[in-house]
């Protein structure tokens, strides 16, 4: 069977069977093309998994009894234990609780410090509460293993960022008699601004702001298509890309 019919038969998510595979508590065989086939031993595997899970057995204790390491009737037990005495904090705790609200406590007003040492002693005869530990920011083990793993993914992505720019501006510098300016000038063709001083003005802005030749005084209609492709006609040929500032780029 497939994963999909063992998910309909167990009411478990394909989530929960990935995980039991991953933790080696199910290995299914797989099929020539690669696809796992469930058997019906996997399907009462699972079901038994479900069932210890559900009284709350660890992942050890169920592979240890997969593995004859430990004995079931021994395991039930054991977790018959743990339960009695998950179920004695509770009472503690539930009576604590009736303790607090008999006496009238308010936030505000609450004398903590009473209640935990009435839990304090509790504790020295076995009752555990919840502790505190867990309401912490995680402990960062061996910084510099962190830097330098850090360092490897700046550096691949920096590489392909590197890679995309180097494409992009692969004419940079190719044609020495194209002055720095020329990309500017070229960049300020491209946009609304240009082709409207073109039209009604007869020259380009950007020949003017950046001296990039003597500028041309073509009046007539320069709409806004014609002064884009003014501005790609050129850089498309690998003109223009000699700008300090382009060729910065890839070393970002």
């Amino acid at each position: 069977m497939n994963i999909g019919q063992l998910e309909a038969a167990l009411g478990m998510t394909r989530a929960n069977i990935r995980f039991y595979e991953k933790e080696g508590l199910l290995s299914p065989t797989r099929s020539e093309n690669g696809y796992r086939d469930y058997t019906g031993s996997d399907l009462d595997t699972l079901r038994r998994i479900k069932l210890l899970r559900q009284l709350q057995f660890s992942l050890e204790d169920i592979r240890a009894m997969q593995t004859g390491a430990l004995d079931l009737p021994a395991a039930l037990r054991q977790q018959e234990a743990r339960l009695q005495r998950q179920a004695d904090d509770l009472d503690a705790a539930r009576a604590l609780c009736r303790t607090m609200e008999a006496d009238g406590v308010q936030y505000r007003d609450l004398n903590a410090g009473k209640y935990l040492e009435e839990m304090v002693r509790l504790e020295q005869d076995g009752i555990r509460f919840q502790s505190v530990e867990r309401d912490a920011l995680p402990t960062v083990n061996h910084p510099w293993r962190r830097f330098f793993a850090r360092s490897l993914d700046f550096s691949l992505c920096r590489l392909l960022l590197d890679a995309v720019l180097a494409w992009v501006f692969g004419h940079c510098g190719r044609r020495a008699d194209v002055g720095p300016a020329d990309g500017l000038s070229y960049l300020g063709r491209s946009i609304p601004v240009g082709a409207s001083a073109a039209e009604h003005l007869g020259i380009y802005p950007g020949q003017v702001a950046f001296r990039s030749g003597r500028p041309e005084r073509r009046r007539g209609q320069a709409h806004l298509f014609p002064g884009l492709w003014a501005a790609v006609r050129p850089i498309w040929a690998g003109r223009g890309l000699g700008h300090p500032l382009l060729c910065a780029l890839p070393q970002l």
